[in-house]
């Protein structure tokens, strides 16, 4: 299990950003898509915090990601965040690829408390494999959509 207090990071179209590629071997006029200052900046505190929680090896299967968000302000999107957020945690080394992630769940909290905080929790997800197969025998028994 891991527990982080991080910062929020930064949003989606904050994190990434599309410029010219200036490699020689490039097409003129391609474009390639960059981590920007602000998203350098987040992986680097994300990096430390998970240094700080000291586990050496990255959590392995699938994984389950909960995290509470305190905005500094209104109107502020959790759905922006949570992609650049993990794409940080795999950077640092929590897990080794953010296709593990079985399930995510975020909450806003009151901005009160906490304001620019975010605290994430990872751990192995359980879920039932019976489950699955339930839901697959589900699917399949459902008659064909024309």
């Amino acid at each position: 299990m891991i527990l982080l207090d991080l910062p929020i990071p930064p949003s989606m179209n904050q994190y990434w950003r599309r410029g010219p590629n200036r490699s020689r071997s490039a097409p003129p006029g391609s474009t390639v898509t960059h981590v920007t200052k602000e998203g350098r900046a987040f992986r680097k505190e994300v990096w430390a915090a998970w240094l700080a929680h000291k586990p050496r090896t990255p959590l392995c299967g699938p994984l389950i990601v909960r995290g509470w968000i305190w905005f500094e302000r209104r109107g502020s999107d959790v759905d922006n965040r949570i992609k650049p957020l993990l794409d940080a945690l795999e950077e640092a080394g929590c897990f080794e690829n953010d296709r593990q992630v079985a399930k995510v769940s975020f909450e806003r909290m009151e901005a009160t408390m906490k304001p620019g905080a975010l605290i994430v929790h990872v751990e192995p997800f359980r879920g039932s494999r019976a489950t699955y197969n339930e839901i697959w025998r589900a699917l399949v028994a459902r008659p064909a959509v024309r």
